[in-house]
C-alpha cells in the first residue's frame, strides 16, 4: 500500500470517528437507497396494485418512516432541513395515493370542480353568501347580549329567576339546531308568531347559542372571588356598579376564548337554514347543483364557509394565547 493510499485511509478513519460526521453520510446513503427502491421495485402500472405491489409500497413506507424519524430526531440538523424532509414525506404520500388509489380523476373534476358550468351562476351564490353573512352577523350580536343578560339575572340569586334561566339553558342546549329551526319556522305560526325564513333562522340560532353563552358567562362571573365582591360592596358600590366595574371586566377575560368558539358554531349552524328554505348560501348551492347536474356549487359553498369561519378560529386561538400570557 503506497503513501497516498495510507493517507486516504487514515483521513477516512478520522472522518468516521469524529462525532456527528457519520450522520450526513448515513442520511445521504439512506435517501439514495429509498430512491433506488422506489425506482426499481414500485409497481409500474397506475391503479390499485396486487398483493405483491402492496407489500412493495409498504416496504417503501417503512424505509421512509425510519429515515424521516431518524433525521427529525437528530438535534444537530437545522429546522429548515427538517421542514424540507417533512414536506418530502407528505409529498411522497400524495404521490403514492395519486398513482395507486385507482381514482377516476376526470370524473372527480367534472362532478366537483366544473367551474366552467358555474360561469353564469356566480351571482346566485353571492346573494346566498350575503344572506348567510347577515344571519351570522345578527346572531353574533344577539347571542352574547342575551347570554350576558341571563347570566346577570341569574346572579341576582332569586329562586324563580334562577329556575327560569336554568330551564332555558338546559332546554335549548338539548335541542338540535335543525329541530329548533323547524319549530320556530313551522310550528310557531300556529300560536300567532310568524317569521320569514331568514328571521326564523336568526331567532332559532340566537336562542340555541345564547343558552350556551349563558352558561359561559355564568361560569366567568362565578370565577370572581367572593372577597372582591364583598370589598366592593363595603365601599358603597351598588350591585350593578359592582357588576360593571369589578366583576364583568375580569369575567370577560375568562369567557372570551369559549365565546369565540360559540361564535364559530353560530356561523356553522347558519348552514342548516336550508331546512326553512332560507335563501342562504347552502340553499342556493343545492338548487344550483340540481340545475347544472354537478356538485361544484356545494364545493364552492364549502370553501366559502371555510373562508368565513377560519378567521374566527384563528382569532380564537390568538386571543386564548394572549390571555394566557396576560394571566401569567
Amino acid at each position: 500500500m503506497n503513501t497516498e493510499q495510507l493517507r486516504f485511509r487514515n483521513r477516512l478513519k478520522i472522518f468516521l470517528k469524529k462525532k456527528g460526521n457519520w450522520h450526513p453520510l448515513f442520511h445521504i446513503l439512506s435517501l439514495l437507497l429509498i430512491g433506488a427502491y422506489g425506482i426499481l421495485l414500485l409497481p409500474k402500472a397506475i391503479g390499485v396494485p396486487d398483493f405483491v405491489g402492496l407489500i412493495k409500497i409498504l416496504g417503501l413506507l417503512i424505509l421512509t418512516y425510519a429515515w424521516m424519524i431518524n433525521l427529525i430526531l437528530d438535534r444537530t440538523k437545522s429546522e429548515i432541513l427538517k421542514n424540507v424532509v417533512a414536506l418530502f414525506f407528505i409529498g411522497m404520500h400524495g404521490f403514492l395515493f395519486f398513482r395507486y388509489a385507482g381514482a377516476n380523476w376526470d370524473l372527480l373534476n367534472r362532478q366537483f370542480f366544473d367551474f366552467k358550468a358555474m360561469s353564469n351562476y356566480w351571482h346566485i351564490l353571492f346573494r346566498g353568501f350575503l344572506t348567510t353573512l347577515k344571519i351570522g352577523l345578527v346572531c353574533i350580536v344577539f347571542v352574547p347580549i342575551i347570554g350576558l343578560l341571563l347570566a346577570i339575572f341569574r346572579s341576582f340569586n332569586n329562586g324563580i329567576i334562577n329556575a327560569f334561566v336554568t330551564a332555558y339553558a338546559d332546554i335549548f342546549r338539548s335541542i338540535p339546531d335543525i329541530v329548533l329551526i323547524v319549530i320556530v319556522y313551522y310550528a310557531l305560526p300556529y300560536i300567532g308568531l310568524s317569521f320569514s325564513s331568514t328571521v326564523a333562522v336568526m331567532v332559532a340560532i340566537s336562542l340555541l347559542y345564547s343558552a350556551y353563552a349563558t352558561e359561559i358567562f355564568r361560569s366567568g362571573i362565578e370565577s370572581i372571588g367572593r372577597l372582591q365582591i364583598e370589598a366592593a360592596q363595603s365601599t358603597g358600590l351598588s350591585f350593578l356598579q359592582t357588576m360593571r366595574f369589578i366583576i364583568l371586566p375580569q369575567a370577560i377575560r375568562v369567557v372570551i376564548p369559549p365565546m369565540t368558539s360559540i361564535l364559530v358554531g353560530v356561523m356553522r349552524s347558519s348552514a342548516v337554514a336550508s331546512v326553512a328554505a332560507a335563501p342562504e348560501l347552502l340553499t342556493r348551492a343545492r338548487q344550483l347543483s340540481t340545475t347544472i347536474n354537478s356538485i361544484t356549487p356545494l364545493v364552492v359553498a364549502s370553501f366559502i364557509y371555510a373562508i368565513i369561519i377560519l378567521p374566527l378560529v384563528v382569532l380564537s386561538n390568538r386571543m386564548e394565547k394572549y390571555l394566557y400570557r396576560y394571566k401569567s
